[in-house]
């Protein structure tokens, strides 16, 4: 009885079985059927068993696009019962893969950045992950940049377009002698734009007497433009 106790007791106080060890069983359980065109008996009421599933069709048909050309992964089934059950194993990690058919076969595939990321990570692919990750924030950082430069660029050129037009109107308001008969606010207006043809509208109304605002500014400048009109 004393021998028994010692061995009851020792069993019970061993440490259990590692994680790690448990993942590996599990995830043989899913590698080999769906390498070979077999259903997996594994259950997905376990995130770990999810896990799994999501893992072993990865890297026994999947596949991963470069980044550089965007972001795309894929797995390529047998059956159309193998695909559901690993949509519905990536779906209960957070995955979102869509079904389709390519050369009579299901497909699952991925391309938001998110679900490619994720399935990456649960697929044990960290260093991937991280360079998808890492690639995503560089090419968001450049488009960013694009965007800022493009759209300074584009109102460069709009104000400076503007600004001929302006200070054409005004040379020729003032050399069909209708100078006489514009109203100080206009003369003042078109002596600023023509002394300062590179200044903005702000800018010209900063250094008027009194100053005033820019849409004011504005105004005074479509005026002169319909009157070099007539």
């Amino acid at each position: 009885p004393g021998a028994r106790q010692t061995v009851a007791e020792s069993q019970a106080a061993a440490p259990p079985a590692p994680r790690k060890n448990a993942d590996r069983s599990r995830l043989r359980i899913a590698v080999g059927p769906l390498a070979a065109g077999r259903r997996p008996r594994v259950a997905l009421a376990r995130r770990c068993c999810r896990r799994a599933v999501v893992r072993a069709a990865f890297l026994t048909r999947g596949s991963v696009s470069d980044p550089q050309r965007g972001y795309h992964v894929e797995i390529v089934c047998r059956r159309r019962e193998d695909a559901r059950l690993v949509q519905r194993a990536a779906a209960g990690l957070g995955i979102r893969m869509l079904l389709t058919w390519r050369r009579k076969r299901p497909l699952l595939y991925a391309k938001d950045v998110q679900s490619v990321t994720s399935l990456l990570v649960h697929a044990g692919a960290t260093h991937a992950a991280l360079a998808l990750q890492t690639q995503r924030v560089v090419r968001e950082t450049k488009n960013a940049i694009r965007r800022t430069v493009n759209s300074e660029t584009a109102n460069a050129v709009r104000a400076a377009t503007a600004a001929a037009r302006q200070r054409a109107a005004a040379r020729r308001v003032l050399a069909l002698g209708r100078g006489a008969r514009l109203t100080p606010a206009l003369r003042e207006a078109a002596a600023l734009r023509l002394a300062h043809p590179s200044r903005t509208l702000a800018e010209l109304g900063a250094l008027a007497r009194p100053s005033v605002s820019k849409a004011a500014m504005a105004g005074r400048m479509r005026l002169l433009e319909r009157l070099a009109k007539r």
